[in-house]
């Protein structure tokens, strides 16, 4: 069985994920993490979710490593923002958990602070602005796209999005961008984002 500690946990996606891993029998939720500020902070992350009690107290983010070294998680998953999904792997690594991480709108600075943070901790990790299939599988084909077509042709990334996404580019566009900036040898440029409500 594998537990599963969940950063995020009362999160839109947070939600949805307690939900599946509850329907899952290779897996079962051991910890469940949010903010410091959270008004689920004590409360049981199953019924947050809607899938009745689960004995999962939602716990806050400033507990994490007590969380991570008693629960017997085998892997940390965070759906959260930017800055605390890093402190959230660095605190993972040094404890030596595994890390899935879906959170995105990383800056240059803090995806170097994770990369940092899963080589010291010697820890697998998946960090994806995207878990889709098909977006990874867009990701491969894009890599391959850019290169082909050299700099003859301009490329531009744009993207439609709900008012209340939280990050303007999103992660998934900030990558495409980065595949085909690398692939051309070139600088990724944001030339215009609006959103966050």
């Amino acid at each position: 069985m594998i537990g599963v500690c969940l950063c995020g946990a009362c999160g839109r996606m947070g939600r949805v994920l307690v939900r599946r891993i509850s329907e899952q029998g290779d897996m079962r939720l051991v910890a469940a993490v949010e903010a410091p500020s959270s008004p689920f902070l004590g409360k049981d992350a199953g019924e947050v979710a809607g899938v009745g009690r689960l004995g999962v107290e939602v716990r806050g983010a400033g507990e994490l490593e007590e969380v991570l070294r008693k629960s017997g998680a085998r892997v940390m998953v965070d759906f959260t923002v930017a800055e605390a999904a890093v402190a959230n792997v660095e605190v993972a690594a040094r404890v030596g958990v595994p890390v899935v991480v879906g959170t995105t709108g990383f800056s240059q600075e803090q995806m170097e602070r994770l990369r940092r943070a899963v080589g010291e901790g010697r820890i697998p990790a998946v960090i994806s602005p995207n878990m889709a299939v098909g977006v990874n599988l867009f990701f491969r084909i894009l890599s391959e796209l850019a290169r082909r077509l050299g700099r003859e042709y301009d490329v531009e990334v744009v993207e439609i999005h709900h008012r209340g996404k939280l990050d303007a580019p999103s992660g998934t566009a900030l990558r495409a961008a980065r595949i085909v900036a690398e692939s051309r040898g070139a600088e990724v440029r944001v030339g215009r984002a609006e959103g966050k409500g």
